[in-house]
C-alpha cells in the first residue's frame, strides 16, 4: 500500500481458496457405474440423473456426521443400450462439480 507522500507499507494477508469436489465415474466389473467423489471439508449432497429422466438425491449431511462425509462411493446399475449418468457434489461450501458420461452396452 503507498499512502499520498509515498511511503510504502506492507502487509500479510492469509487467503484461503475454494476447492471443488474430485468426482470420478467409472464402470466396475460387474456393468455398474461407479461414482466416486471426495471433499477435504465434507460432502454434504449427491445428485444424479440417469437417462436425462430418473433424478435421484442422497443428502448425506442428514444420515452422517460431516467427519464420516469425506469421501462417497456408489454403485448404480446400467442397462443395454445407451446409459447416460450426469453426477453433481455438493460440499460443505455449497461448492458444486458436475460431470457427465455415457456407455453404450
Amino acid at each position: 500500500m503507498v499512502d499520498e507522500n509515498n511511503k510504502t507499507e506492507t502487509y500479510e494477508k492469509e487467503v484461503n481458496g475454494v476447492l471443488k469436489p474430485k468426482i470420478e465415474i467409472t464402470t466396475d466389473e460387474e456393468g455398474n457405474f461407479l461414482m466416486k467423489a471426495s471433499d477435504e471439508k465434507g460432502i454434504k449432497k449427491v445428485e444424479f440423473i440417469v437417462d436425462e429422466e430418473n433424478q435421484y438425491l442422497i443428502d448425506l449431511e442428514r444420515i452422517l456426521p460431516v467427519e464420516e462425509r469425506k469421501e462417497f462411493e456408489y454403485r448404480f446399475p446400467v442397462h443395454e443400450g445407451v446409459n447416460k449418468l450426469e453426477l453433481t457434489v455438493y460440499n460443505e461450501d455449497d461448492i458444486t462439480e458436475t460431470s457427465r458420461v455415457s456407455i453404450t452396452i
